[in-house]
């Protein structure tokens, strides 16, 4: 698990006190916007790691609110509270959650599909079921350590690796953020925030949707500052932030969130649908 935790002397706008919060997320290019200015607060101490780790690091009371993979809201074995005040979403082509084909989609059989990903292998298998009547077989692997094999039909890869690392020897990509919106006319939630049910969640909330607003008004800056660090070039960098992807949680992302539940449910990608717990804060 990779773990970056970060703290500086930013003071955030005058406003209550912020406790001790601990908070994990990815560490891919996209989470930036949400995370904006925590890094520089004491209070706060951000820990990043792969997405499919998010999940067992809420479970153990390892941070107090998580990025969390969309479909682990699904498959956590306690009941989670979605904190509304930011997500990593798109309403059409997402660029960074993509699969490489050898062969045309109505085709494919098999998916290797990047361990990192939870959210996007479930998408795949939905979509490809509804909308080209496939059962996909999946096959997980590690970009970092396992070699894809030479007669790969299809490979599933997520995050920052689709663009500076992409597979190659492959005929055909499909965007799964747009594939999911010509299917449906919904925005898809790759990601949201999460916290154990049953605490206070105000302070939470509230911390989160500050970074998320300070973030969307710097989009230009945040591309400026980190599409290096993330081996990003900073005009695709600059498009993804800015145009590719939703970071508010508005009703029609949780309408296309809890529409990819029910169909993931139906076909048995889930075991059974579970009803989401979403907070409502003081201020709307």
């Amino acid at each position: 698990m990779q773990k970056d935790v970060r703290k500086s002397s930013f003071v955030r706008p005058s406003g209550p006190a912020i406790s001790h919060q601990r908070i994990g997320a990815v560490s891919y290019l996209n989470t930036r916007p949400l995370l904006e200015g925590m890094d520089d607060q004491p209070q706060l101490d951000v820990t990043r790691a792969v997405p499919s780790d998010l999940r067992e690091m809420l479970a153990g009371n390892q941070v107090d609110a998580a990025l969390l993979p969309a479909i682990d809201l699904q498959r956590a074995e306690s009941d989670l509270t979605v904190l509304p005040a930011g997500c990593i979403g798109c309403a059409g082509s997402v660029l960074t959650v993509r699969i490489f084909s050898q062969i045309r989609p109505h085709k494919i059989e098999t998916l290797w599909v990047d361990i990192d990903s939870h959210t996007s292998v479930a998408l795949a298998q939905v979509i490809w079921h509804y909308q080209f009547k496939r059962r996909l077989r999946i096959i997980p692997f590690s970009p970092g350590g396992c070699d894809i094999a030479e007669d790969a039909q299809a490979v599933l890869m997520i995050g920052d690796k689709v663009v500076t690392q992409p597979p190659i020897g492959f005929d055909f990509q499909f965007d799964l953020g747009r594939l999911w919106f010509e299917m449906t006319g919904l925005p898809f939630v790759f990601a949201v925030w999460a916290a154990a049910e049953g605490s206070d969640h105000e302070e939470l909330y509230r911390v989160l949707r500050t970074a998320r607003r300070e973030g969307q008004a710097n989009l230009d800056e945040i591309a400026r500052k980190y599409a290096p660090l993330h081996h990003w070039p900073h005009d695709i960098a600059q498009k993804y932030l800015g145009q590719c992807l939703n970071f508010d949680f508005t009703d029609a992302h949780r309408e296309g969130m809890e529409e990819f539940f029910s169909m993931a449910a139906e076909i048995g990608v889930i075991p059974q649908l579970r009803k989401v717990q979403y907070y409502t804060p003081e201020e709307q």
